[in-house]
């Protein structure tokens, strides 16, 4: 038998230090480089047949920087899958047209807080 856990948040708060010895073995999943964030994005569009296109990365990656975001590797399927629904909605090709980007992030990185400031601010 195979049991995995999976958490973003802190393990000291979910359990005690006696519980965590008895999980041998633990994974720490660091946040991807931009390198490697925009691989996973690659693969991900080759995956759902959507041509990538370079300044779509940068278009991306200025969201991040304005919203003052953390990359995650969930994070390119999550926004080409949002692309994708969207599209579908107005009818048209999935493609990384700046209008669908755009779309795409806004309704995907929604701010938690009242106020509107983005996470970590």
């Amino acid at each position: 038998m195979l049991i995995i856990f999976s958490t973003n948040l802190d393990p000291a708060d979910l359990v005690d230090e006696a519980f965590l010895r008895r999980i041998r073995y633990k994974i720490g999943i660091e946040a991807p480089s931009v390198e490697q964030y925009d691989e996973i994005f690659k693969r991900i569009c080759t995956r759902k047949n959507i041509e990538y296109k370079t300044e779509a990365m940068s278009q991306i990656l200025a969201h991040y920087r304005k919203k003052n975001l953390g990359l995650r590797s969930c994070h390119p399927r999550d926004i080409v899958e949002q692309l994708i629904d969207t599209a579908r909605f107005l009818g048209r090709p999935a493609q990384l047209t700046p209008d669908l980007i755009e779309m795409a992030c806004d309704s995907y990185f929604v701010s938690l807080d009242p106020s509107g400031n983005p996470p970590g601010a």
